[in-house]
């Protein structure tokens, strides 16, 4: 795997096997702490070996270069963000993967707002709305569907999951709607 730029580890991953490249590159196993920080600080012996300083669920490995691994342990978790309950839905780009609202507001009008954030071409998100009322959607003209996927005009209702996946089209500047599947 070869990521150009800056590649961000939530949760934890641990890179096994492979070769940080480059006249500062570390092999797995081994010990390096001059280059990689975490949150800020310089990392110390054992972010990359199996001794007892592992990551924790808050750092991150953040290389400005190319990253080469053969395997990962802990993988590349979804960011799963809460949007608080209300009539309005507004979706911060840079941190969210899953934006889940559990909606109780009265039968009427749910807005969805322009994502915010640095966006990127191909990024993607996943709006998962429990509604337990119908809601009219009133979508942002950065929303698009297609000819076969239109964007919703009504969620389901009766606390039952609606979920819609988009995918951002910088180009275009647009959130493509790619996937949609209500009632759960």
């Amino acid at each position: 795997m070869s990521v150009a730029s800056q590649f961000s580890f939530g949760n934890a991953a641990v890179l096994t096997s492979g070769t940080l490249p480059g006249n500062r590159g570390v092999t797995a196993g081994n010990t390096e702490s001059s280059f990689i920080e975490f949150n800020g600080n310089v990392s110390t012996a054992g972010q990359f070996d199996s001794s007892s300083t592992a990551p924790t669920a808050n750092t991150r490995l953040n290389y400005n270069g190319d990253l080469y691994a053969t395997s990962f342990i802990g993988g590349n978790k979804p960011r799963v963000v809460v949007i608080t309950n209300g009539n309005s839905v507004t979706i911060n780009g840079d941190i969210t993967d899953i934006a889940a609202q559990t909606n109780t507001q009265t039968a009427g009008t749910l807005t969805i707002n322009a994502v915010t954030g640095t966006l990127s071409d191909g990024q993607k998100i996943i709006f998962r709305l429990q509604s337990a009322n119908t809601q009219s959607f009133n979508w942002n003209n950065v929303f698009a569907g297609s000819t076969d996927v239109t964007l919703p005009a009504t969620s389901t209702g009766s606390n039952k999951y609606d979920y819609m996946g988009f995918i951002y089209n910088s180009t275009a500047s647009k959130w493509q709607l790619l996937a949609k599947n209500f009632g759960f």
